[in-house]
């Protein structure tokens, strides 16, 4: 990418996201933290939920804040309908 854009005298940041749409790069393989929730932390988010165990409890559970089961909750689309699979692939 550097000796590309050094060509057009550009930075190779610029040139990339120009060829992953045109000639079609594969992007690089997402790798999570080690911090961020897993699968199986969301789908116990999921049960307890469902059986209407607190926030708090369920943060207890997993080692986690409350404040990130929260969020977490928040951000896929609330107690009534957060869904385990599909917020860990949002993620």
């Amino acid at each position: 990418m550097s000796s590309i854009g050094r060509l057009f005298d550009c930075e190779s940041s610029s040139i990339y996201p120009l060829l992953a749409r045109t000639v079609g790069i594969r992007p690089p393989a997402r790798v999570r933290s080690r911090r961020a929730l897993t699968l199986c932390d969301r789908e116990e988010i999921s049960r307890g939920l469902r059986a209407k165990v607190s926030l708090r409890s369920i943060a207890h559970a997993l080692n986690r804040s409350v404040s990130t089961i929260s969020r977490e909750v928040r951000r896929n689309g609330g107690a009534k309908q957060y869904r385990a699979a599909p917020s860990d692939a949002a993620a």
